[in-house]
């Protein structure tokens, strides 16, 4: 029985029983043999997969740090922004098929100085578009370090039942990632009553000088 057909027909065996094999620095090899009858055996070496790191120029164009799903954005003179009718974790509607009409409140961080083109989408659970993709220029911050802020304006669309919602980016020809995404339900007072009293928590900015209530010293 030739080398390669023992090498190939027990690997480990021949692994163990092979001193010089197993610390020669070339053991980063596979064996390999003939298919056809009476082919030799022969080393080839093992194919190496590393991921190639993207240059600068490939990786997106901007990074989304935060985004808020509401009912609009306003814009007041001093330059703070309102947001109006910030939604959590699902909107409840009495009955499909609703129209929604949503704005997208966003920061994002930019790699590069100058206009970003972008692509905007919005799909449901079952990947199906609710809006055509459109495409948007944003600008980044006079100094690249700073954040800047992006609203995908309200565009009114339509749903026939309940889903899940999602929001999502790209740059032209990249991968889509999402935004934000919400769950639409349909339900009467009881359930809307039900999500109003989800606990939420204020913390308070101000130092107290008295220790809290059951705490043991």
């Amino acid at each position: 029985m030739a080398w390669a057909d023992t090498c190939c027909a027990a690997p480990w065996r021949h692994w163990r029983a092979c001193k010089h094999h197993r610390n020669d620095a070339t053991h980063n090899f596979r064996h390999a043999k003939h298919r056809k009858s009476g082919g030799e055996g022969r080393l080839m070496p093992q194919s190496k997969h590393r991921r190639r790191t993207p240059s600068r120029a490939e990786e997106p164009p901007l990074k989304i740090t935060i985004a808020l799903l509401c009912d609009d954005v306003r814009r007041e003179s001093n330059g703070k922004e309102l947001l109006i009718g910030v939604y959590g974790n699902r909107i409840i509607l009495p009955s499909f098929p609703m129209a929604l009409n949503l704005t997208v409140w966003m920061r994002a961080l930019f790699r590069r100085p100058g206009p970003a083109k972008i692509e905007v989408r919005v799909i449901d659970d079952r990947g199906q578009a609710i809006l055509p993709t459109i495409t948007a220029e944003v600008l980044s911050p006079p100094e690249i370090k700073d954040e800047s802020t992006i609203i995908l304006g309200a565009a009114p669309f339509q749903l026939h039942g309940p889903a899940r919602i999602a929001y999502q980016w790209r740059p032209p020809d990249g991968e889509w990632k999402e935004i934000v995404g919400i769950k639409v339900e349909q339900g009467g007072p009881e359930k809307i009553g039900k999500e109003i009293n989800v606990p939420s928590s204020t913390v308070s900015a101000q130092p107290s000088s008295q220790s809290p209530a059951g705490a043991q010293r």
